[in-house]
């Protein structure tokens, strides 16, 4: 029988479930952010180290708590002690290969092996700061600035700065030292003081073999200590960099228990939160050269990120405001997951954080249950109802107030983009397009040899560039900006017919734009670009290039359509267009399996775009160019919102409103007056041959 496991963690390790990871994720992100404020790059190192790199640099005490053991390849490893070592280590083995004014920053987690307590952990996260290759007092400055700041940034009302230097210490404390007792040893004692009483530092300075007389001494020395000319002029730099006087304390007992340190030492500590250090550091000159034979000035810190957190936690800085889930999309049953996967990725697309229930099998109310228990405030809820009205229902999970939300229009286009590809959707329509075009037109096909070069561009204008951009375009952004987009087209027609082609401006043509012009912005109604996502912005740009594409097409063709039918100008630019997207539309079909993936959605496309908006509609429009001016040909773009539009209605549920109707009069209103009579549209023209 199997030996049941009891699930449990080693002592002074932890677990941070979501809501504490967030926390902590929150605070790294700010300190993250300060750190490359400043200047500094981040570097990682690995957790493990060969022992001989870790050891005899801290001290004879913290090399005790140092984790180390030998592998199976019989090596001494040990487990990182502190971030600065390592990063020494980095320095000696990679310095030609780093800049000779190193700032580095480093956030990774740390292992000792001290006794766990409240506040004191064997596996715990610090964030450094180190400055390398000088021993100008700016780049210690920079260190207690960037330090400070980090801290304020958090929201700590009060920061305060301890520093001292270690020369300090030495020149003060060098007399006394003996045989028995070495300099380090009574600074390591005299690191104690912030925390123990000067009885209790005197006693263990005696227990190390020196006199009562001399223990006494030491401490009256250190206490009396004045401060060097070198702490004056970094604490002058820090007042310049923004800490204020008050914030910054010479405090002569501070000594840092590490062995390293050669120069400036400080402890930052949050009175707030009380007395004890939430970080320290200082110069460390000697250590590289330890590791690699060169020495390497160094200054830098460790923040001790945990108890940093906790006070930031205690003192109510932590603010996480829209971390986490925003949205649950609810998945109604099977049949509607589309529809559900829709909306997720809309709601992504706009940068909004939001999960879709993972098991369509559960009922709503066990989907709703899931929402309260991770606290999402708010759930989107599309079963049949909402799909046939092109809806969503949105449910506040604090209020339990429900709202109704109309879903934005969208044409067959994007309809059948939901579910196939845009180059396979272009390279079907356009082939099948050709082929129908062929059976209807062959004997009246053949071009010219001198016409190529112009087909091609045209084709390439007209079909390539115009339904690449389109489709793109739609699959981007919603398909209601594609005709506001689309309205610009009239107007650079209208331009390039009189400066390209010569044509004599209309003063009437242009009024009969303009009035078009506003009647589709009064169906569009209020702008509809507030809080655009990035993809729209995108989609945008693309349907933008479409039109521009459609452009080209309308001046290029003029000068080819007084040779050759318009069909036989539309069958080439099928077969044209069809040679452009193969590739495109290859490298979709590795993903995409027409046999298994295509529905209702994908085949009405493909039947509208075959017979209607390919074979059809660019005969027509080819037949229209032939007979119109380019500046009259323009007019007629403002038709496309309005068919756009139109199409939604019985497809999506859209509703005719008041202003839509008075919106789409001003639209023939406008191109009445353009022509004067409707029958010149190229569809009648074409009907009445």
């Amino acid at each position: 029988m199997r030996q049941k496991i009891e699930p449990r963690t080693l002592k002074g390790f932890r677990d941070f479930l979501p809501e504490e990871a967030r926390k902590r994720q929150y605070a790294v992100d700010i300190i993250r952010k300060t750190f490359e404020l400043y200047g500094f790059e981040p570097l990682e190192t690995p957790a493990l180290e060969y022992a001989e790199i870790l050891l005899g640099k801290y001290g004879t005490e913290a090399d005790k708590l140092v984790y180390t053991f030998t592998d199976s390849g019989n090596r001494k490893i040990g487990l990182r002690y502190d971030q600065t070592v390592p990063t020494a280590r980095v320095l000696a083995q990679y310095q030609n290969q780093l800049p000779k004014y190193f700032r580095r920053y480093q956030i990774q987690n740390v292992f000792r092996a001290e006794k766990p307590q409240k506040g004191r952990y064997r596996e715990f996260t610090q964030c450094d700061i180190d400055v390398f290759g000088t021993t100008e007092p700016l780049s210690d400055a920079e260190i207690i600035a960037c330090t400070y700041q980090a801290f304020k940034n958090l929201g700590f009302e009060t920061v305060k700065i301890k520093i001292n230097d270690r020369a300090i210490l030495f020149d003060s404390l060098d007399q006394f030292a003996s045989d028995k007792v070495s300099v380090l040893s009574v600074i390591q004692s005299i690191d104690k003081l912030d925390k123990m009483s000067q009885e209790f530092v005197v006693a263990e300075l005696i227990k190390k073999g020196l006199s009562d007389q001399i223990a006494e001494k030491i401490i009256s020395t250190i206490n009396n200590a004045t401060i060097s000319a070198n702490l004056k002029q970094i604490i002058s730099i820090t007042n310049q960099l923004g800490i204020p006087r008050e914030d910054i304390l010479f405090v002569p007992t501070l000594a840092r228990g590490l062995d390293y340190y050669t120069g400036m030492i400080f402890e930052v500590s949050v009175p707030e939160y009380g007395t004890n250090s939430l970080g320290g550091g200082g110069r460390y000159d000697k250590l590289i050269g330890q590791l690699g034979g060169i020495d390497i000035p160094a200054v830098g810190i460790a923040f001790g990120f945990d108890r940093m957190v906790e006070a930031a936690d205690k003192l109510n800085l932590i603010k996480l405001g829209n971390l986490g889930t925003q949205v649950l999309v609810t998945i109604f049953n099977k049949s509607l997951l589309p529809s559900s996967l829709e909306i997720i990725n809309k709601l992504r697309q706009k940068n909004i954080s939001s999960e879709i229930y993972i098991n369509p099998e559960d009922k709503l109310d066990k989907q709703l249950k899931y929402a309260d228990k991770k606290g999402i405030p708010y759930v989107i809820i599309i079963g049949p109802d909402e799909v046939k009205s092109n809806q969503v229902t949105l449910k506040n999970m604090t209020t339990n107030d429900q709202q109704t939300i109309k879903i934005a229009a969208s044409p067959i286009f994007k309809f059948s983009l939901q579910n196939i590809p845009p180059f396979t959707l272009a390279f079907i329509r356009f082939y099948g397009a050709a082929i129908l075009l062929l059976i209807m037109t062959y004997p009246y096909i053949k071009i010219s040899r001198k016409d190529w070069f112009k087909l091609i561009m045209v084709s390439l204008s007209g079909v390539t560039l115009n339904i690449s951009f389109f489709f793109l375009g739609l699959r981007l952004a919603p398909s209601i900006n594609a005709p506001i987009i689309s309205t610009l087209g009239p107007i650079i027609i209208y331009i390039l017919s009189v400066y390209l082609l010569h044509e004599k401006p209309k003063l009437k043509i242009l009024a009969g734009i303009t009035i078009s012009l506003a009647g589709v912005f009064i169906i569009l109604g209020q702008p509809l670009i507030e809080g655009m996502a990035d993809g729209e912005i995108i989609g945008n740009l693309f349907l933008l290039i479409a039109v521009l594409g459609t452009v080209g097409h309308a001046i290029i063709s003029k000068e080819i359509h007084t040779n050759y039918s318009a069909s036989a100008i539309t069958f080439w630019m099928c077969v044209i267009g069809t040679v452009t997207f193969i590739p495109f539309a290859s490298y979709e079909l590795l993903t995409f399996d027409p046999l298994k993936s295509l529905d209702y959605r994908g085949i009405i496309g493909i039947i509208y775009g075959i017979f209607f908006s390919s074979a059809a509609a660019y005969t027509l429009y080819e037949y229209g160019v032939r007979n119109l001016k380019g500046q009259d040909s323009g007019i007629f773009t403002y038709i496309d919102p309005i068919a756009a539009i139109v199409v939604a209605l019985p497809l999506l549920g859209e509703k005719i409103t008041p202003v839509y109707f008075f919106g789409a009069l001003l639209v023939f209103a406008g191109i009445v007056f353009a022509e004067g009579k409707i029958k010149h549209h190229p569809h009648h023209r074409f009907h009445n041959r």
